[in-house]
């Protein structure tokens, strides 16, 4: 490195992530390097990267102990430094399960184990998102430390370690005083919806076999627990949610979604075409529901769903998205349709798109069609699709996680 200062290389130099040679130094714990470079013109111990990282936030990171202890000891240096989240050397240290960096800063000046960041995340949420129990357990015992805090959106301990796992800390969670299986969110959802999120199976049969916990219990939008598996693809909970007593796969939520759509709107086709298979005779029977699944159809921009739904013998029903023509010229490109298919599809799809930009994207796209003109026609219905997609947005359809 000082062969390379004397050959005229600065050692401000930074990455494409802002990172200088002080912040590679720091993050392998060469103390010797990060000395002799404190020591050199314009290098600046509290220089951050591109994310407001500094020296001292690597080296919490990484469990450099001598490292923090000589940066802390710098003028200008100071532990409670924050990245552009919000997180100080103590939320680093413990993201790595670094226990011996959290015990040390924790007893320095100024530094508190309940330091939160602007998003209301302390130590002990960041423990129970990264599975360190161990941490977890040490934090618990320290005074002023609550299990219980919340962040602004009434994110507990025991969201966060049902979202993330193992059940190993779910349960020593449960177990302690005042904690609660069924502390519910600002937005109302319990331990049970934020496993559902990230697919925890293991956890979810465990919550279920607890006392008070129910598996239909919904959020004030009416979400259960099967909404979210739908809503983010998890198909092996909910083919097991929907085997449990009192579980409905076609239970709605306040704004009338049921699981199906759910699945259809976050372009799950796997999800999709199980539901499909469960409840699709009854709900495509209803026109409501037809057009709702088509709406999301379209809004997913997803093939596949299309495809299930033109299988099953749907078609779109006037007014739906404007999204589906897309999908289902995109869809006769591919299948390389012949003129006259194209002209029966035309034939199908005048009376569901009065548009007349929408009706020859359809011909144009079953038939295969190129040029300027086609162009024009899907910038035409890109434009209006997206105005569709706002108003649906708007007004809270089940496209929601």
């Amino acid at each position: 490195m000082q062969q390379l200062a004397a050959a005229g290389v600065s050692l401000t130099a930074a990455g494409q992530d802002g990172q200088q040679a002080l912040h590679f130094a720091a993050c392998h714990g060469r103390l010797a390097a990060v000395q002799w470079l404190a020591a050199q013109p314009g290098v600046s111990l509290t220089a951050a990267d591109h994310i407001g990282e500094q020296a001292i936030h690597v080296a919490a990171a990484h469990g450099c102990l001598e490292m923090l202890q000589w940066l802390a000891a710098q003028p200008g240096v100071s532990l409670t430094a924050a990245d552009h989240i919000g997180q100080q050397a103590l939320h680093f240290a413990v993201c790595h399960g670094r226990l011996a960096v959290v015990q040390w800063l924790a007893a320095q000046p100024g530094v508190s184990l309940t330091a939160a960041t602007p998003s209301g995340t302390q130590a002990i949420h960041v423990a129970a998102a990264h599975g360190h129990l161990e941490m977890l357990q040490w934090l618990a015992a320290q005074p002023g430390v609550s299990l219980t805090a919340a962040t602004p959106s009434g994110t507990q301990a025991i969201h966060v370690a049902a979202v993330h796992g193992p059940l190993e800390m779910v349960q020593w969670l449960a177990a302690q005083p005042g904690v609660s299986l069924t502390a519910e969110r600002a937005d109302g959802e319990q331990a049970l919806h934020t496993a559902a999120r990230n697919g925890q199976l293991e956890i979810i049969q465990w919550l279920a076999a607890q006392p008070g916990v129910s598996l239909t219990a919904a959020a004030p939008s009416g979400k259960q627990a099967i909404h979210v598996a739908a809503a983010h693809g998890h198909l092996e909970m909910l083919q097991w949610l929907a085997a449990q007593p009192g579980v409905s796969l076609t239970a709605e939520t306040v704004s009338g979604g049921q699981p199906i759509h759910y699945a259809a709107a976050g372009g799950h086709c796997h999800v999709f075409q199980w539901l499909l298979g469960e409840v699709g005779a009854h709900l495509l029977a209803d026109a409501r529901q037809s057009r709702l699944l088509w709406h999301l159809a379209g809004r997913a921009h997803r093939d596949c769903i299309v495809n299930l739904l033109l299988a099953a013998g749907s078609q779109p029903c006037a007014g739906a998205c404007t999204c589906c023509a897309t999908r289902l010229a995109t869809l006769g490109k591919r299948r390389g349709e012949d003129l006259a298919e194209a002209e029966a599809r035309v034939r199908r799809l005048r009376p569901l798109y009065p548009s007349r930009q929408q009706l020859a994207l359809a011909a144009a796209g079953v038939a295969g069609a190129r040029g300027a003109a086609l162009a024009a026609w899907e910038a035409a219905l890109a434009a209006e699709a997206a105005q569709l997609e706002g108003r649906l947005a708007a007004g809270g359809t089940a496209g929601g996680g």
